[in-house]
């Protein structure tokens, strides 16, 4: 699996810049929570607005619902017409009033469901799943633990081997983020925690930038210049509630923001999509607007064009990057033109709705292109590498974006006597069978243990050793080499274990011990299940037991009081009182003949009690 797996991620990098055709799979999380989550659907405006960006014909659109029952809100069909419209008029109803959110399911489902025809099988596949919460779909924790198992392991090995992109969304800080992580991160696509819904406009706009590679000019302020080379632009601006942009043309012409000729328009209540053919040369100029967020597409010939960066780095990891202009795919080396052309790039690192400059700087030329070398980045999270050239008559923009993630993830195991240290790849761009790990453990006690793991056949490194009744902490080193041959180095976060004795119960002191019993097994109820048939039976014979002697003891009563009685109607009946005459001889006889008979009586009583005590004591020492 693993070797089939890192082939199917190799053939998918060298393929998917072929790609002319996308797969859009959105998964909506469909519980109750949801309607505080994103009270104003913003989930539903932001399909339409991939459904706006994508090309018509060539793209395809799903909508998939998840919470008790997976089910298709909107079957997957190429972008057209109709399934913007339907997209508008239906999509914005949906109920989320579910209990339970059982992902498994949708993902099943989605697997086995086949592309919208005329999509072809090798389009590159991007889905995206908005969530508030986590794997939820019984009481028992155990069931929602298995669950969880199946998503990470076999769903998990076929969305990688198919090449599917899963991004995710979480909506609040209390889904199961780890689990959202390594959905996108094994991938290779965005995780992204959203602090507002309204930022979930521009976290599809970035997935979408992220799948369809995009030529752009950059905004000067509240303006942009269009030059002779751009044939169409594409104006994608955010915006307030209801409130519509001002676009002016250079003449100072406002745009109708209507559909004519050379202009159409996509409208969303907080998003306005505006498409120009052979837009007017000039200074083009936008209001009531959030520049920031906002973007401009074009379709041109002379574009900037940058090396290929993986969607997923690791931290420590050195990124080199390469950018040059291009005319008709020709990478442009006229001296005189890159005399005056200029290059930045801003490294930035985005945190929901709040933005960090982590770099930038000016970039110097080297065989008619513009490198840049960032050593290392420390700060896991998302990121976006902007790249801008100037040609003083033009400019250019391009937007790359990747996760950064630790390259390893260490997890400890204390069980039946056995410590076990794994460290696990967070995603295949690792090159496993040339990278190394080092483990370090030391103890309380001073002792320490250090050495090379082993790379065992799961695809993970893994180390056993005799578990120790001391605290410890633990780290590994990684000597990292990725796919494309880039070595960096990488240390885990300390890992520390605390020690903590085994707590028993003092069955014996206990002064109910068939419910001290009872309280044990239920605590330990899957290692001890023998062990409770046999206290159960215990108890059972030990309560036969006393009711046998209880049965005994009324019997020899019954015994005593019948001897007696019948002993008395002899007497009255065979010697009457009157003629009753007893030697002093016959007094003693009798009297000694009573006392051996209660002589006897009582030391089967002593006896009896004797027996039950040992027996009962014998019992307790076997349960101990």
């Amino acid at each position: 699996m693993l070797l089939r797996l890192l082939v199917a991620m190799c053939l998918f990098s060298i393929t998917a810049l072929g790609h002319a055709n996308t797969q859009f799979r959105v998964i909506v999380d469909a519980s109750g929570s949801m309607n505080i989550s994103d009270p104003d659907r913003l989930t539903s405006e932001s399909m339409r607005l991939i459904a706006d960006l994508a090309p018509e014909q060539e793209s395809s659109l799903g909508v998939w619902l998840f919470g008790e029952q997976p089910r298709v809100l909107l079957p997957e069909a190429p972008i057209s017409t109709d399934l913007k419209s339907s997209l508008k008029n239906n999509l914005g109803g949906y109920v989320t009033e579910d209990v339970q959110t059982d992902l498994e399911s949708v993902l099943k489902l989605m697997l086995n469901t086949p592309p919208a025809p005329g999509i072809p099988n090798d389009a590159e596949q991007h889905w995206i799943l908005v969530t508030d919460g986590m794997v939820d779909i019984s009481l028992d924790q155990e069931v929602n633990d298995l669950s969880r198992k199946a998503i990470l392991t076999p769903i998990l090995d076929e969305l990688i081997e198919r090449g599917i992109h899963l991004h995710t969304v979480s909506m609040t800080g209390y889904t199961d983020a780890e689990l959202l992580k390594t959905l996108s991160i094994k991938t290779d696509a965005s995780y992204t925690e959203v602090a507002v819904p309204e930022d979930l406009l521009s976290t599809f706009n970035r997935i979408f930038t992220s799948a369809n590679k995009t030529d752009e000019i950059p905004f000067e302020d509240n303006t942009f210049f269009i030059d002779e080379s751009i044939d169409e632009f594409t104006l994608l601006v955010f915006h307030d509630f209801g409130k519509k942009p001002k676009v002016i043309a250079p003449k100072g012409d406002v745009l109708t923001l209507e559909d004519d000729q050379k202009v159409n328009v996509a409208n969303g209540f907080r998003y306005t999509l505006v498409t120009v053919e052979k837009p007017t040369l000039g200074t083009w100029q936008v209001e009531n607007v959030n520049i920031e967020k906002s973007s401009i597409r074009i379709v041109t010939n002379l574009k900037v064009e940058a090396s290929n960066l993986a969607s997923v780095l690791f931290i420590n990891e050195p990124l080199f990057s390469s950018i040059g202009l291009y005319e008709n795919g020709e990478l442009i080396k006229d001296p005189i033109l890159l005399e005056v052309l200029t290059a930045n790039q801003s490294l930035i690192r985005h945190m929901g709705e709040l933005s960090e400059v982590v770099d930038e700087k000016e970039l110097e030329q080297s065989s008619f292109q513009f490198k840049n070398k960032i050593d290392s980045l420390m700060t896991e999270g998302d990121y976006e590498l902007r790249s801008f050239l100037d040609g003083q008559s033009f400019a250019r923009k391009l937007s790359q974006f990747f996760t950064l993630t630790p390259a390893i993830n260490l997890s400890v195991d204390v069980d039946y006597g056995l410590t076990g240290f794994s460290i696990k790849p967070s995603n295949l761009r690792l090159n496993l069978f040339r990278s190394q790990v080092f483990l370090e453990v030391e103890y309380s006690d001073g002792t320490r243990f250090e050495g090379e793991l082993p790379l065992i056949g799961a695809g993970f490194w893994q180390k056993m050793v005799p578990a120790k009744n001391l605290d410890f902490i633990a780290r590994a080193r990684l000597k990292g080499v990725t796919q494309t041959g880039i070595r960096f180095n990488y240390v885990t976060p300390t890992f520390r274990h605390v020690y903590s004795k085994p707590v028993f119960s003092d069955l014996l002191t206990d002064e109910d011990p068939g419910a001290a019993v009872t309280d044990f097994i239920a605590e330990s109820r899957e290692g001890f299940a023998g062990v409770e048939n046999e206290v159960k039976q215990s108890l059972e014979d030990r309560l036969k037991f006393e009711i046998d002697a209880q049965e005994l003891m009324a019997d020899v009563k019954t015994s005593i009081d019948e001897f007696g009685d019948s002993s008395k109607e002899a007497v009255e009946e065979v010697i009457p009182e009157e003629e009753l005459n007893i030697s002093s001889n016959e007094i003693i006889l009798y009297g000694v003949l009573n006392a051996l008979g209660f002589a006897l009586i009582g030391a089967g009583i002593w006896w009896f009690r004797k027996r039950k005590k040992s027996q009962q004591v014998s019992e307790e020492t076997d349960l101990a």
